[in-house]
C-alpha cells in the first residue's frame, strides 16, 4: 500500500480519476436541474453528489462555557476498479481526520488461460498420448525418443484406401467453468522429413491436428504438398466455443496425426512426421486459493502481503485487519498482481476495496469547542456539529458520548428539521446517543438538553449581634453574607468551584467572588454595604460548575435571588418659622435628602397636616431638588400660631413622621423694602450711597418708629434711619475688586421690625478700578549675547501719574531676572547667560486691589558678537610707492569683552591680488605681507572677510584704502611756475596750483568711494547663479536672483558646455602664439570669459572641477570678475571632492554654497534688511548731525514703509529714493550698513 497525495501514477487510475471527474460534473449538472425537495441531502442523494466545498453556515457569536461532546461519524468507503492488466492499484481515498479499519478487497470475473493438454511438450514419455492408426504397415508408429513424438508413411504402396490414416490421441477433462473471453487456441508444431529413393508423392495426403469436445469434433489439417520439409512449424486452430453452445466443465478428445482424404500411393520415398508442443488453451474461472497478492509497500506498514481467499469459480476475496490514518486527505493504495508460482495469464473483471472509516471530532458552539449552557428556571445545554458527508463515504451513522444526567430535548439537522424521535439513547442514564444510518445528512446539527439543577437553596444572611439573620432589605454600615447549599450525593467536589456575582439594580457589576468547594454548604462574605452600594435591589446570581475548566464542565448549579439596600433620610423645612397675613399666600416648602449620601430624594411620597382651623392636610408636590411645596390657603385665618406635621414614605428610604415642623405665625402686615432698581456705579476706593424706604405690604405708606437695617456687604457700611421710613446706606468699596476688572457685586438688604415680621431686597453695585498703566524706560532691548541688561518701571495711576505703592509685579522671561523694588520704582536685571541667539520678549504684569491690571511687553534680540578689527601696523590709508610692499597686522577681537579671536579665517581681495590668506600669528593677530606692482598706480581697496566656525561671532567683512604713488623726478618746472606766477599773478598761480594738487586728491578720493560702492552695482547687475559639474556639464547648483528664467537647467548647462568645448577646439592652436600679448592681463583672464547675447550678459569661469556661470543685466566690473574668479577657487578648494563624485544629489551642495555666495559676491545684500528698534539711538543720529543728508532721506524712506512692513530690501529703497546720482544712494546705505542701523 501506498499514500499518494492527491496523485496515483498508476497509468490506468489516472484515466480512471478522468472519467471520474466526468462523471462527477454530469452528476453536478443534473443536480442544478433537479428541483430541490425536502431531504434532498439525505445520504441517498449525497452517495451521487460531491459536497467536499460544503461550508458551515456563521452563527451569531456564542462563546462556549462547558465541555464538547465526543462524536464518532462511521462510515462506509468502497470503490471498485476495472483492470486491463496486472499488476494494477487499487485505493480508496482517505481524508484528513478519519480512520480507516477492516479493508476488504473482493475479487470478480477472475479468470486464467490455461494449457488443458497434458504432456503435450513430450519432455518425459508419450503418457496419456496413444496412437491409432487403419493401416499400421503402412503409417508406423515410431517409438518416443525425447521431446517429441514421431510416425512415417511408408513408401512403395500402392492404392491405400481413402479415410486412411495414424494419429496421436489424448483425452482430458476440463473442471473449471468458461470464463467471458470465449475462444480457444488449438496448436502443435510439426517437423517434414522425406527419405532417400524415387519418385516423391505428396496428393491427398494430410498433417492435422483435432479437438472433439461436447459432441462437436473441430479440426484442422495441412497438405504434404504444403508443408514445410526439414523445418519445425506451427499449426493453429482458433476456436469460438460459444460458436457451438459449448458448457464447461466437460471431456474433450485431442488428436494429431496424418489422413489421407483420397486414395493415393504412398510414392517413392518414406515421409517421417515429428508432433510436439501440443496446446489447447482456453480461459476459465478457476476456484483455487494464492492467485493473486494484495501489497501494501508503504513503510509505514511493513510491506504486508494480503492473499488471496478463493470463495467459489472466479470468485475471491482478501481482509486486511490494519488501522490506516493520516494527517492530510490522501489515497490509501494497494498493489494487485498475480502470485508469481502461477505461469498463467490471469485476467480480471472487477476488484472491489471496501473500508469501514471512523471519524472522531468533538462538538463545538460557533466554531470553538465546547458545550453553552444557560441558567433559568432549569439548566439547558447547548452544542453544535457540522456534519460533513464525504462522497463515497456510505452508510453513516453517529455515535455520540454524552453525560449520563443529561436528557436530549433536540435534535436538529442542517435543515432544521427535528430528528430526535429517530435517535436512540437520548434519556437520562445514557451514556451513548446514537444517530442512525439513514437519517444523517451533511450540515450543521444542533443538540439540546436539560439536566439537573445542582444549587438547591440560597439567601443573605446579615450580622445582629455575633450570628447572622436572614434578611432581604440592608442598609448603610450592615454587614451580610452570601449563603448557598448544593444538591450533591454522587460526585466529588474536588476542583469545584462556586461563583457568585452582585449586580446592582441598574445591571452592572457590584461584586464578583469565587470559592473552591468542599462542602455542600458554602458562605461568600463578610461584606459591608457602604457609600459604593446606591438603593436599589440587588440580584444576586450564585453558579457551580463540577470543573474550573470549561472543556470538563458537564454539570451545573445555578440561583439567583435578590435584596433591596435602603438608605436613612433627613426631612427639614426650608424656613421652619413663617410669618404672614391673613389672606397672604403661603407656599410651604420641605427639603427630602438622603443622609447617607447627602443627596436629594426625588419623587417621594410626603404628606401633611396642620392645625389650622380648617385642618388642612395632604400629599406635597416634588418640585425638584429634594424640594416639595404645598400652597396653603390662608383666608380667614385668624391672628395666632400654627403647626404643620408630616409623614414621608419611599420603598428605599428611612420613612418619617416629623410633628410641628413648621411654625406659621399670622400677623398684621408684612414689611416691604423699596432699593433703588438700576445698577449703582462707582469707583473702587470710594464709597456707594443710597437711600432706602420701608412700607407696609396692605397700607402701602412708610413704617416710621424705626426698623432694624443689615445688610450681607463684607466691607465697611454705615446706616442712618431717619425713623421716617427713610434710611441712608453708605457701603465702602475700599481695595475693591481684587481682580483689577470692572465686577458688579449683589448686596442683600434685610429689614425687621416687631409685629410687621422681616423681608429682603437686594441691590447692584459695580466698582471701576482705577485706571493705571505701567511705564518701563524701553521696550526694545538689542542686546549682545551673553551680556544681562536692566529694566526699570513704576505703576501708576492713569491721568495724575500718582505711584500706586505696594502693588504686585509678575515676569514673565526665559531664563533667570532679580527684581529690586524701591519707594517708587522696580529695577529687574536679567541675564541672558543660558540664551541663544534670537527674539525674546519679556512680560510684566502689575495689579493692586482697586485699580486696573496694567500689562506691558519688552522686546529683546540677542544679538551675535561683533568682531573688533584693530589695524596694526597703520591708521587710515595707506600711501605705498609702486613696487614696494607693505606688512599688514590686524587684531581681532570679540566686541565688549575684548577677548582675542582665535582660529579665524581671514581673506582678502584686491586689483591684483584674489583670495590672499592672512597668516594666524596667536593671540589674535593675523599677518599679511602685500607687494605693489610696478605698474599699479592710484586708489585702491583692500577688501577682508573674516569668518568663524563659531555661530556666536558675526562674520565681518572689512575694507581699507591703499593709495600707490609713482616715484618722479622733481617738478622744477611746476615750482617755477609757482614761483613765477605767485610772484607775477596770483591767480593764474591759484588755478595751476588746483590743478596739480587739489584735483588729483579729489580724484583719488572718488575712486575709492566708487570702490566702496561698486559692490552694490555689482549684486544689482547679477540675475542668476549656477555652478556646473566641468567634466559632465551637469548642474549642481541653481539660484535666481531676478526675473530670469533658468527652469531649464540641464538646457542651459548643455549650451554652455557645448560652446566652451568649441572654443576650445577653435583657439587650441593659438594659444602659443597670443600668449606674449595676454602676459599683461589679469590672472583671472585665462579662466573667465564674458559672452553678450541679446538681453543678458553670461560670465563664465572654468577652474579646475568647476564651471561657474552669472547671468548678469550688462555688461560686468573688474571687481564682479575677480570675486567670481576667488568664488570659483574657493568651491573646488572646498567641494572639489564632491563635486567630482556628484550624481544628482542637489542637497548636498545647497548651504556650503550659500555661504559661500555671501562671502565672495556679497549676495547678501539682496536679503531682506529691517531697522533697527531703538528709536532713541536714531534720533540721537539725526539730532546730533551724525548723518549726511542723503543717508537721513534714506532713513526717513526706511522709517515710513517699515510702518506697514517690517522687512524691506536694498533694490526697493533704491527705487523709491527720487535722487539721480544713484552712487550717493549706495554710498548712504553702505554708511547705514557699517553703522548697524539697518541690518539683515
Amino acid at each position: 500500500m501506498r499514500f499518494d497525495i492527491g496523485k496515483n501514477n498508476n497509468k490506468y487510475n489516472n484515466r480512471r480519476y478522468k472519467k471520474l471527474k466526468i462523471s462527477l460534473l454530469l452528476l453536478f449538472m443534473l443536480y442544478l436541474t433537479i428541483p430541490l425537495y425536502k431531504g434532498f441531502f439525505n445520504e441517498k442523494n449525497q452517495n451521487k453528489n460531491d459536497l467536499n466545498n460544503f461550508t458551515a453556515p456563521n452563527l451569531s457569536q456564542i462563546q462556549p462555557n462547558s465541555k464538547p461532546l465526543l462524536i464518532y461519524q462511521h462510515s462506509t468507503i468502497t470503490n471498485t476498479f476495472y483492470p486491463l492488466s496486472l499488476p494494477s492499484d487499487i485505493s480508496f481515498r482517505l481524508l484528513d481526520g478519519w480512520t480507516s479499519k477492516n479493508v476488504t478487497i473482493t475479487y470478480d470475473g477472475v479468470s486464467h488461460q490455461k494449457d488443458w493438454v497434458i504432456n503435450g511438450t513430450f519432455d518425459t514419455g508419450e503418457v496419456p498420448w496413444e496412437y491409432f492408426t487403419t493401416e499400421a504397415i503402412i503409417f508406423e508408429y515410431k517409438p518416443w525418443v525425447s521431446d517429441y513424438i514421431e510416425m512415417d508413411v511408408i513408401k512403395s504402396y500402392d492404392n491405400v484406401s481413402k479415410g486412411s490414416y495414424g494419429y496421436f490421441e489424448e483425452n482430458i477433462t476440463i473442471s473449471e467453468p468458461l470464463a467471458s473471453n470465449t475462444f480457444a487456441t488449438l496448436s502443435m508444431d510439426y517437423f517434414y522429413e522425406l527419405g532417400t529413393g524415387g519418385p516423391v508423392s505428396k496428393e491427398n495426403k494430410s498433417v492435422f491436428i483435432s479437438i472433439g469436445i461436447g459432441g462437436f469434433e473441430i479440426n484442422k489439417s495441412e497438405s504434404f504438398l504444403d508443408l514445410n520439409e526439414e523445418l519445425w512449424t506451427p499449426i493453429d486452430l482458433d476456436i469460438d466455443l460459444t460458436s457451438i453452445n459449448q458448457q464447461l466443465p466437460d471431456n474433450a478428445t485431442i488428436r494429431a496425426g496424418v489422413f489421407f482424404p483420397n486414395e493415393t500411393d504412398t510414392g517413392g520415398k518414406t515421409h517421417t512426421l515429428r508432433f510436439d508442443n501440443i496446446q489447447f488453451s482456453l480461459w476459465t474461472k478457476p476456484n483455487i486459493p494464492n492467485l493473486l497478492i494484495a501489497n501494501d509497500t508503504d513503510d509505514k506498514y511493513n510491506y504486508d502481503v494480503y492473499n488471496y481467499t478463493n470463495s467459489t469459480y472466479g470468485k475471491g476475496s482478501a481482509f486486511i485487519d490494519e488501522s490506516f490514518s493520516n494527517s492530510e486527505d490522501s489515497d490509501i493504495i494497494f498493489t494487485i498482481s498475480k502470485n508469481d508460482t502461477f505461469t498463467e495469464d490471469f485476467t480480471i473483471y472487477n476488484i472491489t476495496i471496501t473500508s469501514e472509516a471512523v471519524k472522531a471530532f468533538n462538538s463545538t458552539i460557533e466554531g470553538q469547542e465546547g458545550s453553552r449552557y444557560a441558567n433559568g428556571i432549569g439548566i439547558t445545554w447547548l452544542t453544535e456539529s457540522f456534519i460533513f458527508i464525504p462522497y463515497n463515504y456510505l452508510n453513516n451513522w453517529v455515535e455520540i458520548t454524552k453525560p449520563n444526567d443529561w436528557n436530549i430535548t433536540s435534535i436538529l439537522n442542517g435543515f432544521g428539521e427535528e430528528k430526535v424521535g429517530d435517535c436512540t439513547g437520548t434519556g437520562f442514564g445514557s451514556e451513548k446517543l446514537i444517530i442512525p444510518k439513514g437519517n444523517l445528512s451533511s450540515g450543521l446539527w444542533k443538540i439540546e438538553a436539560s439536566s439537573k439543577n445542582y444549587i438547591s437553596t440560597g439567601n443573605v444572611g446579615v450580622k445582629n449581634g455575633l450570628n447572622f439573620i436572614k434578611k432581604s432589605s440592608l442598609t448603610l454600615g450592615d454587614i451580610f453574607q452570601i449563603n448557598v447549599t448544593l444538591n450533591n450525593e454522587t460526585f466529588s467536589l474536588t476542583d469545584t468551584q462556586l461563583n457568585l456575582t452582585i449586580e446592582y439594580p441598574n445591571g452592572s457589576i457590584f461584586l464578583k467572588d469565587d470559592s473552591l468547594l468542599f462542602s455542600n454548604n458554602t458562605k461568600f462574605g463578610n461584606y459591608t454595604v457602604g457609600n459604593n452600594m446606591s438603593i436599589g435591589t440587588y440580584q444576586v446570581i450564585l453558579s457551580w460548575t463540577n470543573n474550573q475548566s470549561y472543556l470538563s464542565r458537564d454539570k451545573v448549579g445555578f440561583i439567583q435571588f435578590d435584596f433591596d439596600v435602603w438608605h436613612h433620610t433627613n426631612l427639614i423645612a426650608i424656613n421652619s418659622y413663617e410669618e404672614k397675613v391673613s389672606g397672604e399666600p403661603f407656599l410651604m416648602k420641605v427639603n427630602f435628602t438622603d443622609f447617607d449620601s447627602n443627596t436629594p430624594i426625588d419623587f417621594a411620597t410626603i404628606t401633611y397636616n396642620s392645625t389650622l382651623p380648617s385642618g388642612a392636610s395632604g400629599t406635597m408636590v416634588y418640585f425638584g431638588s429634594g424640594i416639595y411645596v404645598a400652597d396653603m390657603d390662608l383666608s380667614g385665618v385668624d391672628l395666632g400660631d400654627y403647626y404643620f406635621s408630616f409623614n414621608t414614605t419611599n420603598r428605599y428610604f428611612e420613612n418619617h413622621s416629623l410633628t410641628d415642623l413648621i411654625h406659621l405665625k399670622i400677623i398684621n402686615q408684612s414689611l416691604i423694602v423699596e432699593v433703588p432698581h438700576e445698577v449703582i456705579h462707582v469707583d473702587a476706593n470710594s464709597y456707594a450711597g443710597f437711600q432706602i424706604n420701608i412700607i407696609g405690604a396692605i397700607s402701602n405708606t412708610f413704617i416710621t418708629g424705626g426698623v432694624n437695617i443689615t445688610t450681607d456687604w463684607n466691607k465697611e457700611y454705615t446706616v442712618t434711619d431717619h425713623l421716617n421710613g427713610s434710611v441712608t446706606l453708605n457701603l465702602s468699596t475700599d481695595n475693591i475688586p481684587l481682580e483689577g476688572i470692572i465686577k458688579t457685586y449683589t448686596v442683600t438688604i434685610f429689614a425687621n421690625k416687631v409685629n410687621y415680621g422681616s423681608t429682603s431686597a437686594f441691590i447692584s453695585i459695580t466698582v471701576h478700578p482705577i485706571p493705571a498703566v505701567v511705564n518701563v524706560n524701553t521696550s526694545i532691548v538689542d542686546i549682545k549675547l551673553h551680556e544681562s541688561f536692566s529694566l526699570k518701571m513704576n505703576y501708576t495711576v492713569g491721568e495724575s501719574n500718582e505711584i500706586i505703592n505696594e502693588a504686585i509685579l509678575n515676569v514673565s522671561w526665559v531664563s533667570s531676572f532679580n527684581i529690586l523694588s524701591s519707594v517708587n520704582n522696580f529695577i529687574i536685571n536679567f541675564s541672558t547667560a543660558d540664551l541663544s541667539l534670537g527674539s525674546y520678549v519679556v512680560r510684566f504684569r502689575l495689579n493692586h486691589p482697586g485699580y486696573e491690571t496694567a500689562f506691558e511687553s519688552v522686546y529683546v534680540t540677542i544679538l551675535p558678537l561683533e568682531i573688533n578689527v584693530e589695524t596694526i601696523t597703520f591708521n587710515g590709508t595707506i600711501d605705498i610707492d609702486a613696487g614696494g610692499s607693505s606688512s599688514i597686522r590686524i587684531l581681532l577681537t570679540e566686541d565688549g569683552s575684548g577677548k582675542v579671536i582665535e582660529n579665524a579665517n581671514v581673506t582678502y581681495s584686491w586689483h591684483f591680488l584674489f583670495g590672499g590668506l592672512f597668516e594666524n600669528k596667536g593671540n589674535g593677530i593675523y599677518e599679511m605681507e602685500i607687494s605693489i606692482p610696478e605698474s599699479a598706480k592710484g586708489a585702491y581697496t583692500i577688501d577682508l572677510t573674516i569668518t568663524t566656525g563659531d555661530a556666536e561671532l558675526k562674520n565681518r567683512n572689512f575694507s581699507f584704502n591703499i593709495y600707490v604713488s609713482q616715484e618722479t623726478p622733481p617738478n622744477y618746472l611746476f615750482i617755477g611756475i609757482v614761483i613765477a606766477l605767485l610772484s607775477v599773478v596770483g591767480v593764474l598761480g591759484t588755478l595751476s596750483l588746483r590743478s596739480y594738487v587739489i584735483v588729483p586728491r579729489k580724484r583719488k578720493k572718488e575712486r575709492i568711494f566708487q570702490n566702496t560702492i561698486q559692490v552694490f552695482k555689482d549684486v544689482k547687475n547679477i540675475q542668476a547663479v549656477m555652478f556646473i559639474q566641468r567634466s559632465s556639464g551637469m548642474p549642481f547648483f541653481n539660484k535666481n536672483y531676478a526675473s530670469f528664467n533658468s527652469k531649464d537647467n540641464f538646457l542651459l548647462s548643455g549650451f554652455i558646455q557645448a560652446i566652451t568645448l568649441f572654443g576650445e577646439q577653435m583657439i587650441s592652436g593659438e594659444m602659443a602664439e597670443d600668449s606674449h600679448k595676454r602676459k599683461h592681463k589679469e590672472i583671472y583672464s585665462k579662466n573667465i570669459i564674458e559672452l553678450n547675447f541679446k538681453f543678458f550678459h553670461l560670465l563664465i569661469c572654468d577652474y579646475q572641477s568647476v564651471r561657474s556661470l552669472l547671468i548678469l543685466r550688462e555688461q560686468s566690473s573688474e571687481r564682479l570678475k575677480k570675486q567670481f574668479y576667488m568664488l570659483s577657487v574657493e568651491i573646488d578648494a572646498k567641494l572639489g571632492n564632491k563635486i567630482e563624485k556628484f550624481k544628482g544629489k542637489l542637497e548636498d551642495f545647497e548651504v556650503d554654497v550659500d555661504i559661500l555666495l555671501n562671502n565672495f559676491l556679497s549676495l547678501y545684500l539682496l536679503e531682506p534688511y529691517k531697522l533697527i528698534e531703538d528709536a532713541s539711538y536714531m534720533q540721537f543720529l539725526k539730532k546730533g548731525r551724525e548723518l549726511q543728508s542723503i543717508e537721513v532721506r534714506i532713513l526717513n524712506v526706511i522709517i515710513a514703509k517699515t510702518k506697514f512692513e517690517k522687512e524691506f530690501t536694498l533694490i526697493q529703497i533704491v527705487e523709491e529714493i527720487d535722487e539721480k546720482n544713484v552712487d550717493k544712494i549706495y554710498g548712504g546705505l553702505h554708511t547705514l550698513i557699517g553703522r548697524n542701523i539697518i541690518v539683515p
